[in-house]
C-alpha cells in the first residue's frame, strides 16, 4: 500500500512540475525494491526451523525495533544479491500460474496474458 501512495504521488508531480516518471521512480523506489528482493530470498532459501530459531530470538530481544529496522536497511550486500537474481527470479514468477488467474483478459501481478496469447 505505501508504495502504491508514493508511487501516485511521484506520478502526479511528475505531471505537475513536468520531470520524468520513470528515472524519478528509479531513483526512488530501487534500494527498497532491492533490499525486499534480498530479504525475500533470503526467508524462501532458509530452512523454516532457522527461520523460527531466528524470529524467537528477535522476539525476545529487547532492541527488536532496532533489528527489524536493520533487517529492512539497504545494504550493499543486499543489493548484490538482489541484482544477480533479480532477472531469474522475475522469468520464474513470469512463468508462474497465479490459481486466480484463469481468464486471457486477467491482469493480475505476475500475469502476462494482456501481452501475449492465452495459457492454455
Amino acid at each position: 500500500m505505501w508504495y502504491a501512495m508514493e508511487s501516485g504521488s511521484l506520478a502526479a508531480r511528475s505531471l505537475i512540475e513536468g520531470f520524468d516518471y520513470a528515472s524519478a521512480a528509479k531513483a526512488h523506489f530501487d534500494k527498497q525494491r532491492e533490499t525486499a528482493m534480498a530479504n525475500r530470498l533470503l526467508y524462501e532459501r532458509l530452512p523454516a526451523p532457522i527461520v523460527a530459531r531466528l524470529l524467537r530470538r528477535g522476539a525476545s530481544s529487547p532492541s527488536l525495533r532496532y533489528r527489524i529496522q536493520r533487517h529492512r536497511a539497504p545494504s550493499a550486500p543486499k543489493r548484490i544479491v538482489a541484482r544477480a537474481t533479480m532477472k531469474g527470479v522475475t522469468a520464474t514468477r513470469l512463468r508462474h500460474r497465479d490459481r486466480a488467474c484463469h481468464q486471457p483478459t486477467c491482469d493480475c501481478v505476475w500475469c502476462t496474458h494482456g501481452t501475449a496469447e492465452p495459457i492454455a
